[in-house]
């Protein structure tokens, strides 16, 4: 029935705005906001400006420059060119991989990438 449904999908915003909020720890300001908001936009906007405003999108192995243009190039030449970016970044033996902010977690490369 449609009172079910309703229930439900209550049950679980109201569970997801609760870890939202968590999130922030004792940060009552997403709590505030989780509680007022009327609309998820709200929140992940709000996170976006607290947590996440010095981050950059991510471009990973440099590959979205890398773009096909037919009259500057044949799909061969292209196909060299995007293999040699994705050859470039990939790391070596040794190489120090940052797993999260805990130093504990980090580690180094057993072998090469490639």
């Amino acid at each position: 029935t449609l009172n079910k449904i309703l229930k439900t999908r209550n049950q679980q915003l109201c569970s997801t705005l609760e870890w939202l909020a968590s999130l922030g720890g004792n940060n009552e300001a997403l709590v505030n906001t989780c509680d007022a908001s009327t609309n998820i936009n709200t929140i992940m906007d709000y996170l976006q400006e607290t947590h996440c405003k010095d981050r950059k999108p991510t471009n990973v192995l440099q590959l979205r420059s890398c773009t096909f243009d037919e009259d500057k190039e044949d799909f061969c030449g292209f196909y060299k060119r995007f293999r040699l970016k994705i050859c470039e970044n990939l790391k070596k033996r040794g190489h120090l991989v940052r797993a999260s902010s805990d130093e504990e977690m980090d580690y180094y490369l057993e072998e090469d990438e490639i």
